[in-house]
């Protein structure tokens, strides 16, 4: 005979077992949009920082099977616009966003400089923000007075030298070694947001479900056809009603500029998230766009929807469709 003190010990177990599952869980029920590095410190090798860090997390999520999205807000991107972060946020199919900001460089008085990331997440469903965290390496002081804007070139394109990475040099390290801890740390917030909401008791309500016109990883058991397959890809300025017929584009790491034939460019890829990084030259006046642009959209050969819009607002946010 089951007593009530049995069934609620039952019903404990059970909790504590959605709990656990939820720590080995997948992550593949939420989306996690990437944004900018902002650069709050104003150092000479800040742009260089911020352009290689959002990528380095994107991959390090990637491998632990996180649904994950770089994101592109615009050119006068600020992390503490929570109105438009939001909105956009939302906009691109995201439902939590890590935000990060370099901070100012700590020199002391004598040893080694201290680089410092603030973090954030931002729930996009209930619209609650975390409390911050920091992570901080050290790096020798000589290692940052090199002129590292010469090297700054597309996300994991730029080289110094023939076939010298920027992950090796010291500034690279230090990203990398910034990253290896933001990484784990966010997992962590994931698991406890997700054992949180099988209890019950978690702040997101619903995960967006992406549709076919947003570009989070496609969801489980699906299965596109055999690729490689024919894509074109076009960018356009919403807000001014013109595309763009002038930008330089990396796709996969291979630079397809030549390609373009007014404005438009054709590809033949692979299925799988489709690494584009790109900056246009012909921006109408005064629109605000970033200096250079990320993105990971999703090559799916069974669909019928093979044009890539790239589509450019009127705060220079970047959002992609297929069509």
């Amino acid at each position: 005979m089951v007593t009530a003190k049995s069934l609620l010990y039952l019903v404990a177990f059970a909790s504590l077992l959605a709990i656990r599952s939820a720590y080995c869980h997948d992550y593949s029920n939420v989306v996690v949009g990437i944004l900018p590095t902002y650069d709050a410190g104003g150092e000479d090798f800040g742009p260089l920082f911020k352009q290689h860090l959002p990528l380095r997390l994107y991959r390090q999520l990637e491998k632990q099977g996180v649904r994950v999205l770089l994101l592109n807000p615009g050119g006068n991107y600020k992390p503490d616009d929570e109105e438009w972060l939001m909105d956009y946020g939302k906009q691109s199919g995201a439902d939590l966003l890590l935000i990060t900001s370099l901070l100012k460089t700590q020199f002391p008085e004598h040893g080694d400089a201290a680089l410092s990331v603030k973090c954030e997440i931002l729930d996009l469903n209930s619209g609650v923000r975390s409390p911050e965290w920091q992570n901080s390496v050290r790096i020798n002081r000589r290692d940052l007075i090199i002129d590292y804007r010469r090297f700054l070139g597309f996300a994991g394109i730029t080289l110094v030298g023939p076939d010298t990475p920027f992950e090796k040099l010291p500034l690279g390290k230090a990203m990398i070694a910034i990253g290896d801890q933001i990484g784990p740390q966010l997992l962590q917030k994931m698991k406890t947001a997700v054992a949180a909401k099988i209890a019950g008791t978690s702040p997101i309500q619903q995960v967006n479900t992406p549709s076919k016109d947003e570009l989070a990883s496609p969801p489980e058991n699906i299965h596109p056809a055999d690729g490689p397959c024919d894509i074109t890809l076009k960018i356009l300025y919403v807000s001014k009603h013109a595309a763009s017929k002038s930008y330089t584009i990396f796709v996969q790491g291979r630079e397809e500029s030549l390609g373009i034939n007014e404005g438009v460019l054709l590809l033949h890829e692979k299925m799988g998230p489709l690494l584009l990084q790109w900056s246009m030259h012909d921006p109408p006046y005064r629109l605000p766009v970033q200096e250079y642009y990320q993105a990971t959209p999703n090559v799916d050969c069974s669909k019928p929807e093979r044009q890539l819009t790239i589509n450019i607002g009127a705060s220079g946010e970047a959002l992609l469709a297929w069509q």
